[in-house]
């Protein structure tokens, strides 16, 4: 008899992406910020003190859990170039044409023989409903699954509490000189992309998820556990673009 190919995406703990929440298939949020961090090392001795008190201050002062997330990738310059190329459409001197063409054949050569790294650093804060109840069947047999649900009043005070945590943790960074950005349902995609397709994320660029103008949708899923939220977020397989 022959077996059924299961898709990689059930060992991914992604449900649901949507309004810049990752919902994870046990029912619980999470925010992603993007920290852009500071120079340590040239700061004086009395700043590095002071900043050290500041976060320790800052770490204290927290009740609920953080993670800090330090992700290498690769440099994309293919932004980079695209612009130097228009540019140089636009010059009339034909010397500073050259020298600009000549510059971008450099960096071309440069990033093909050179893997030139970034380092991004981000903070996910999590919120946690707490235990969803199931059906009797489904906790007597693991086989047996019920679909997990929020209700929209639900939804909407978890997500407040989340945006609470995400704001304690932005006013705790500030008087640190550290500037965040919380990513959005697009550059949550585009994080997740580049971290499970590290190879394939360097060649083709993911579409912008507002241009999408229906659902994309894959292979209908067997009845899961996964947690869905009435007229918010999307199931497993449907990434709705941020309205």
């Amino acid at each position: 008899m022959a077996q059924t190919v299961q898709s990689t995406q059930q060992y991914v703990n992604i449900a649901n992406i949507a309004d810049g929440i990752v919902i994870t298939k046990t029912g619980q949020l999470r925010k992603v910020i993007e920290v852009m961090p500071v120079n340590f090392s040239l700061k004086s001795e009395q700043e590095q003190q002071a900043m050290v008190g500041q976060y320790q201050t800052f770490i204290n002062s927290l009740n609920f859990p953080l993670q800090i997330v330090l992700h290498s990738r690769r440099l994309d310059l293919h932004p980079y170039l695209s612009s130097l190329e228009k540019y140089v459409g636009k010059i009339d001197s034909e010397l500073l044409k050259l020298h600009a063409n000549e510059y971008i054949e450099f960096i071309k050569r440069l990033t093909s023989l050179a893997n030139i790294m970034e380092k991004r650093f981000y903070i996910v804060v999590g919120f946690e409903p707490g235990p969803i109840k199931q059906g009797v069947l489904s906790s007597l047999f693991g086989t047996k699954k019920s679909q997990i649900k929020f209700s929209p009043q639900d939804y909407g005070k978890f997500t407040k509490l989340l945006q609470e945590r995400v704001q304690v943790v932005i006013g705790g960074l500030s008087p640190l000189g550290m500037e965040t950005n919380v990513l959005n349902t697009q550059g949550l995609i585009e994080l997740f992309y580049r971290v499970y397709n590290p190879e394939e994320s360097q060649e083709e660029q993911l579409t912008d998820v507002s241009q999408i103008e229906s659902p994309i949708i894959g292979k209908t899923p067997q009845p899961t556990n996964e947690p869905h939220v009435e007229n918010k977020a999307t199931q497993l397989n449907v990434i709705n673009p941020e309205t």
